[in-house]
């Protein structure tokens, strides 16, 4: 049942929830407080084949998604000297057979085909929607790469400097491409 403040809790009975991640506006999604679930949908549209974020409240076995979609997850960053420039190197694993992706855990997902998807996963628990952080560092600098389930909008990743990932390419807010 939405709240009408796009706050979802479950009543007594209810065995199926659907979320249909195009319809996430800002911080409209938000899930205050663990809630099992019989069935849990995720519908998803994947226009293209490029990596993105993957940030969902609930758990799931890797082998339930791996015949339509690559997931990894983030391994380290560190700093490498490309022609005579410095660049940051982020390096992931992937996921494999019989590996759980955990709920609220950032993950990057590709689809093997463009089209929508519907990822269901049965007796689960939709966890409290928060975000999450992991931290790398080299050396020199510090990485924090978190998960949110809130749209954050050019100004505030200009202003705090972030990375950001636009049409399967990771790329920095003061990036010429970016402006």
């Amino acid at each position: 049942v939405n709240n009408g403040d796009g706050i979802w809790t479950l009543v007594p009975g209810y065995d199926e929830f659907t979320i249909v991640h195009d319809e996430w506006k800002s911080d409209t999604f938000k899930i205050e407080k663990d809630m099992p679930v019989n069935t849990l949908k995720y519908v998803r549209n994947f226009s293209n084949t490029n990596w993105r974020a993957f940030y969902v409240p609930f758990a799931i076995n890797y082998d339930d998604i791996k015949d339509n979609f690559d997931v990894v997850k983030l391994n380290m960053a560190h700093q490498e000297e490309i022609d005579g420039k410095l660049q940051i190197k982020i390096d992931f694993i992937s996921m494999k057979a019989g590996q759980e992706l955990k709920a609220n855990y950032p993950y990057l997902i590709r689809p093997k085909k463009a089209g929508e998807y519907t990822i269901t996963v049965k007796n689960t628990t939709l966890k409290e929607t928060k975000s999450r952080s992991i931290d790398c560092s080299t050396v020199d600098m510090k990485f924090t790469f978190t998960g949110t389930y809130r749209t954050i909008f050019g100004d505030e990743l200009v202003g705090k400097k972030y990375y950001y990932m636009s049409g399967g390419k990771l790329g920095y807010t003061t990036d010429e491409t970016y402006q």
